[in-house]
């Protein structure tokens, strides 16, 4: 595979299986995602999108398919994952996960440390990442004393540690109002911008839409470039850039 692109994936398939039946929540997915590319997943609830994340986030193992990540096939061995995930893979969530016992500043430092950055370097760092996302006043704030957009810019600043050319985000706008939300997916798209970064995001959120390279819809399982799935003209996969 060329490794021009920061995520490749061919042929991926999802099947769960409860009980007797089969749910087949993905079907034969092909993407590939270059360098300083905002790509936005959209589709009902149910349709696949957050599965098809967290296989190419090297968290859930496909039933059938490849993914190639930084231009190395990724080997699916336990031992491996975690490797790959800590050094090219930052991940943004809906309801955050901070630790609440833990203020902004030592949120991100726990992520710097799991890249093998301690001390005062860490602590110095953790700072640096809070001031690039517009919160050097609050990195000594409690996550409950921070407003939901404040808690998702520390989310994103604990994802930049370790300077990840990949960032992966599942509804990162879904618990926060018009304007956090906005501020949120600007910090993402300069990320792929001026950070040359991989920016993948799922959403239902359709202002998102005017900040994305390139719009994908999923549903029951299959992905279709926005377009033409809305016009009912099948399946594809995200352009060469």
């Amino acid at each position: 595979m060329q490794n021009n692109f920061r995520i490749e994936a061919s042929g991926l398939h999802k099947v769960y299986e409860e009980g007797p039946v089969k749910v087949h929540a993905v079907r034969g997915v092909d993407v590939k995602v270059p360098a300083g590319a905002f790509v936005l997943l959209m589709g009902p609830s149910g349709s696949g999108k957050t599965t098809l994340l967290s296989m190419l986030g090297c968290i859930l193992k496909p039933t059938q398919g490849k993914v190639w990540i930084m231009g190395e096939p990724v080997p699916w061995e336990e031992h491996s994952l975690p490797f790959i995930r800590r050094r090219h893979i930052g991940f943004i969530f809906q309801h955050f996960n901070l630790f609440s016992a833990l203020t902004s500043a030592e949120n991100v430092e726990v992520a710097l440390k799991l890249r093998g950055v301690h001390g005062r370097v860490a602590k110095q760092e953790a700072r640096a990442l809070l001031d690039a996302v517009g919160l050097a006043e609050r990195w000594n704030f409690m996550p409950r004393d921070l407003s939901g957009g404040e808690k998702q810019r520390v989310a994103i600043a604990r994802a930049f540690a370790g300077n990840p050319p990949i960032l992966l985000a599942d509804e990162p706008t879904g618990n926060l109002d018009s304007h956090s939300g906005r501020v949120v997916i600007e910090l993402l798209k300069r990320a792929a911008d001026q950070g040359n970064r991989s920016v993948v995001v799922v959403s239902h959120d359709m202002r998102i839409m005017e900040f994305a390279d390139e719009v994908f819809f999923m549903e029951d399982g299959r992905l279709a470039p926005y377009q033409e799935a809305i016009h009912g003209q099948g399946t594809g996969r995200l352009r060469e850039r």
